[in-house]
């Protein structure tokens, strides 16, 4: 056949785990199987584009080994006593593609203000840490940000993995008027005497992160002619730590730009003056001394994108892509993303918005979205396809037998469109915006993420059609 089949189509899964025995569809009070099949689409402006693929990944493993493998042993080290760390501010060869972060420091009298203003949270107490979208006018996600408040001026907001550079910086500095009482300062920019280092320490619990942290982080800020290990509070959730040690600009705070089902533990931003012996280098060099062997395990950023995707965790420039394309200027940039434009609400991110928050960039669309007494048009749903049920290979060992029906299923991509299976086509479902690498989740089959349109029109089609859903009542 030409068809590829999933064998679940769900929301996220719920805690660290993989199992794709049966297939499923949540809607609003049903639950019931749902057999699908895709069809590849190669119009780039449709959704989002190949370079948001796992190939061109890096990869703190020798790709030489099986993806399973891979898969595996990342999800042993999250549940072991060891826990894992990621590099998010790292540099490679150009032949492999990284997911870094970006920032902005905001500091000032107006630095509440400009957030407010800019961001679907509200921001007020000093200490705290949240999460916000960054919207478009319309209302459509730019990216979702982790804003962690300092003090009343004093800031700081870090990108999603993927949104690197100077990009944040370069689109907020514009908007900058004097009357604002507020300065930006590009928190990676690569311009500067300072440099700022972001790692991630993740586990199963969070004391297994918090000894990770007080071993190699803390251990390593104080000077090397001190004899004592500096002492640092762990924040609470939701709260940060801010401090400086010998020079060091230290700020810690819990999060891993996981779901908490996938992990939990702590982000570690260091800032210090550019050299090769920065006390980030020799805490990242600890972390990851292959002859430590309680030492946490580095994952790449192939890994925690296969991550991500698993647990329906929104990308940057997959799932997250503002208005799309506007201006010739940007066509090189359009190679990164799409047009398929979505709000909060359609991707499960009514947690980062205060509904009951003033004006606010992209307010008006964000509220015409709610209001809609359909709900969201698109949502955001995790599929599974199961080896079982797809040779993605399309090997014919056997040239000599002409009976033999030629293979011709392939794998699924970014862009493809899905519809429901039996209908020829005719009831497109959705479209795939994310693809993990196949056998990454540590059990065979390939995780995807895709938007998919409401419940009723496509029941209602489906009536027509008079094609019959099978019931599940467990």
């Amino acid at each position: 056949g030409t068809i590829s089949k999933t064998t679940a189509f769900v929301i996220p899964p719920k805690k660290l785990q993989s199992t794709y025995s049966k297939t499923n569809v949540f809607f609003p009070k049903r639950r019931q199987n749902f057999y699908m099949t895709n069809t590849n689409n190669n119009d780039q402006n449709k959704c989002c584009p190949s370079t948001t693929t796992y190939e061109t990944l890096s990869s703190s493993y020798d790709k030489l080994y099986p993806a399973r493998l891979r898969g595996e042993a990342v999800r042993s080290a999250i549940l072991s006593t060891r826990g894992v760390c990621i590099d998010f501010t790292k540099i490679i060869p150009q032949q492999e593609r990284l997911l870094n972060i970006g920032g902005v420091k905001v500091s000032g009298k107006g630095t509440l203000s400009f957030l407010n203003s800019k961001l679907s949270n509200t921001f007020l107490l000093a200490g705290e840490v949240k999460e916000a979208c960054l919207l478009t006018a319309r209302g459509r996600v730019i990216d979702t940000v982790t804003v962690v408040v300092v003090s009343s001026e004093l800031a700081f907001v870090v990108t999603s993995p993927g949104h690197d550079g100077s990009s944040l910086f370069d689109r907020l500095d514009p908007f900058i008027f004097p009357m604002d009482q507020v300065k930006l300062d590009d928190l990676f920019s690569t311009t500067t005497r300072e440099e700022t280092r972001a790692f991630v320490i993740g586990a199963s619990d969070i004391d297994t992160a918090k000894k990770v942290v007080t071993k190699y982080a803390f251990s390593n800020l104080s000077s090397s002619s001190s004899s004592t290990t500096t002492i640092i509070p762990f924040p609470r959730e939701d709260e940060c730590v801010h401090m400086t040690v010998d020079g060091t600009d230290v700020l810690l705070f819990r999060h891993t730009f996981l779901p908490s089902q996938a992990c939990v533990g702590y982000t570690l931003l260091l800032t210090e003056k550019s050299s090769e012996q920065t006390k980030a280098n020799t805490i990242w060099n600890a972390m990851t001394d292959e002859s430590d062997m309680d030492g946490p395990i580095e994952i790449g950023h192939l890994e925690y994108e296969t991550l991500r995707i698993e647990y329906g965790k929104p990308g940057y420039l997959a799932e997250m892509v503002g208005d799309g394309i506007s201006t010739e200027e940007e066509e090189e940039e359009s190679k990164k993303g799409g047009v398929v434009k979505v709000g909060p609400l359609e991707l499960h991110l009514q947690h980062m918005i205060d509904f009951n928050k003033g004006c606010y960039q992209g307010q008006e669309g964000v509220a015409s979205t709610f209001k809609n007494k359909r709900g969201v048009p698109l949502t955001l749903y995790s599929v599974m396809f199961d080896e079982d049920d797809n040779d993605f290979m399309g090997e014919d060992n056997d040239d000599d037998d002409d009976n033999k029906e030629e293979n011709k299923t392939f794998p699924p991509k970014v862009n493809d469109d899905i519809y429901v299976l039996g209908s020829n086509e005719q009831i497109k479902v959705g479209t795939i915006t994310s693809v993990a690498e196949p056998n990454g989740t540590g059990e065979l089959g390939i995780v995807a993420l895709a938007l998919c349109r409401r419940a009723d029109s496509i029941l209602s089609k489906m009536k027509k059609m008079d094609l019959v859903l099978e019931r599940r009542t467990d």
